[in-house]
C-alpha cells in the first residue's frame, strides 16, 4: 500500500491487471492532459472527478524521491518517459487552478527528472533515456523532458540553464548530415549521429526514411530558444522544417 491506498498499481476494486504496472502512469497523465487541453481542471466542470482521480493515482504513484513508480522499475522500460507525462500533467493542474496542493509533487517530480539527466563524463550534461541513469541519452524522451522543463519554467519553477544547455548538446551530436536518393540531407539519429531510426520487425522496418525524430528537434529546439528560434539560421533546422512541411503523414 502507498500513501493509505490500495497500490498504484491495483485495480479500483483491488485486483490486479497484466501490463498495468507497465504503461498506466504514462497513459494516465495523457488522459488527464487530454481533458486539461481543453480547459477541464479537478476544480471546475463536468470532468472534474475524472481528471481529480486520474491527479490523485499519479500523486499515489510518486515515491518519497519524486520518481513515479517503484523503485524496482527506474532501470527498465520506459520509466522516464512516463514520470515526464505524469509531472507534466501535474504542471499543467498548477497551471489552470493554481493549485498550492499541488506544487510539492511537480517540485519532487521536477527534482527528479532533473538528477535523472545523463552527464556524460567527457561532454558534460547531455539528454535522458527511457530508464533512470541508464548512461545513454535519445531524442525521443528527451524532447519529452525538455517539454516537461520547459513548462516548469514559464511557471516559474526553477530550472537551471545547464539542463536546457545538456538537451541542445544531445541534439547537436545527434543531428548531421546523411545521403539519399541523389541528394544530401540533415537527419537525426536515435544513438548515433544521424543514424535511422528504430526498425520495429514486421511493423516500420521498410520505410526507408522516417522524419520522426526530425520533427522532435524542430520541436525541442524551439522550446530550448525560445528567444532566437530561427529556422533560416540554422541549415539542419530549415531543412528538416521543409522537409516535414513537404511530407505530410499518410496510411499505407
Amino acid at each position: 500500500a502507498r500513501n493509505g491506498r490500495t497500490g498504484c498499481y491495483a485495480n479500483l476494486d483491488g485486483t490486479s491487471s497484466a501490463g498495468w504496472e507497465s504503461f498506466t502512469i504514462g497513459l494516465t497523465g495523457l488522459a488527464v492532459l487530454a481533458f486539461q487541453s481543453l480547459g477541464y481542471t479537478h476544480h471546475d466542470g463536468e470532468f472534474k472527478q475524472t481528471i481529480g482521480r486520474g491527479l490523485g493515482y499519479l500523486r499515489d504513484c510518486q515515491d518519497n524521491d519524486g520518481g513515479f513508480g517503484h523503485a524496482a522499475t527506474r532501470h527498465v522500460g520506459s520509466h522516464m518517459l512516463q514520470h515526464a507525462l505524469a509531472t507534466l500533467a501535474l504542471l499543467e493542474a498548477c497551471a489552470l487552478t493554481e493549485s498550492i496542493s499541488l506544487r510539492s509533487s511537480v517540485h519532487r517530480g521536477l527534482d527528479f527528472l532533473l538528477a535523472a539527466q545523463h552527464r556524460d563524463p567527457d561532454l558534460g550534461d547531455l539528454g535522458w533515456r527511457y530508464a533512470s541513469h541508464s548512461g545513454s541519452s535519445d531524442p525521443h524522451v528527451t524532447a519529452w523532458c525538455v517539454l516537461v522543463l520547459a513548462v516548469a519554467r514559464s511557471q516559474g519553477f526553477p530550472v537551471p540553464q545547464h539542463a536546457f544547455d545538456g538537451a541542445r548538446r544531445l541534439f547537436a551530436l545527434r543531428t548531421g548530415p546523411v545521403e539519399f536518393a541523389g541528394g544530401t540531407y540533415y537527419r537525426t539519429g536515435y544513438l548515433t549521429r544521424a543514424s535511422r531510426n528504430v526498425r520495429l520487425p514486421g511493423i516500420n522496418e521498410h520505410f526507408a526514411r522516417n522524419d520522426a525524430l526530425n520533427a522532435l528537434h524542430v520541436f525541442a529546439r524551439c522550446l530550448l530558444e525560445p528567444e532566437e528560434f530561427d529556422v533560416n539560421r540554422d541549415p539542419a533546422l530549415h531543412q528538416q522544417a521543409q522537409g516535414l512541411a513537404a511530407v505530410r503523414p499518410s496510411w499505407n
